[in-house]
């Protein structure tokens, strides 16, 4: 009877013990699973946002090295047509104020730093036949070119510089008698403030194409505004690094033993 008692009490523990191990999770146990989730789970969170980060400034280094390069292959394109292009003493020289006001655009936001005449092609500007629709031939136009440095407080733009084009150009001459601005086509006429650089004269060619003036405008709001190439241009120079310091030696050293 004892045996049998004894029997029964063990298997009734035993029975307990398992139903209390299939029951689940002490609370110990789920607080040391979740420090230890906490644990993995942070660096991997850090880890994959350094990872999109850092595509999002790759992607945006790579455009803006697509801009400048399409910026600079446009500047290149245009430069083959140049015919003359100012000198830094030209570029300054046609910044400056007379008493009909600069001859290209200035001012303290902008930095003109390519300054050009170039030679123009025109198509089907001229026409033939009697009928206006046929023939044309194509003819060409000089056009006065600066590309600006600009950095102001426009919101439109970054904080940064960006490189803008300034242009104003010769209108195309009307062979026939029928004129409408002056001399020119209707729809072809000079761009407000256009005129023709002169070479007759004594003096170097420098000195003639220093001396161009602008056409009288009515007011500096008519004149052509620059158009913006690029953004995002720095300006960090070279001559900004702080130089090396300098070693003063004495000037009456110790004689030697």
């Amino acid at each position: 009877m004892m045996k049998t008692l004894k029997f029964l009490l063990r298997s009734q523990l035993t029975r307990s013990r398992v139903v209390q191990q299939v029951g689940g999770f002490t609370l110990i146990e789920l607080l040391v699973a979740m420090i230890m989730a906490f644990l993995v789970i942070t660096p991997l969170m850090g880890f994959m946002i350094n990872i999109m980060n850092t595509d999002r400034q790759e992607q945006a280094k790579a455009n803006s090295e697509q801009e400048i390069q399409a910026a600079l292959d446009y500047i290149a394109r245009d430069l083959q047509q140049a015919i003359y292009i100012y000198d830094a003493t030209g570029i300054d020289t046609l910044s400056q104020t007379t008493n009909n006001g600069p001859q290209i655009p200035n001012g303290t936001d902008r930095v003109p730093v390519l300054v050009f005449w170039k030679r123009e092609l025109v198509s089907q500007a001229i026409t033939v036949d009697a009928d206006p629709e046929d023939n044309k031939d194509d003819t060409f136009v000089y056009s006065l070119v600066a590309y600006y440095l600009i950095k102001d407080s426009n919101d439109t733009w970054s904080k940064a510089a960006r490189i803008a084009r300034w242009q104003i150009r010769d209108g195309v001459a009307d062979p026939s008698s029928t004129q409408t601005c002056g001399k020119y086509l209707a729809g072809k006429c000079p761009d407000p403030g256009f005129a023709p650089f002169k070479l007759d004269g004594i003096g170097t060619l420098a000195e003639k194409m220093n001396a161009w003036t602008k056409a009288a405008v009515v007011s500096p709001a008519v004149l052509p505004a620059p158009i913006v190439l690029v953004d995002f241009i720095d300006q960090t120079r070279n001559d900004d690094v702080p130089p090396a310091p300098v070693v003063i030696c004495p000037s009456n050293p110790l004689p030697p033993d």
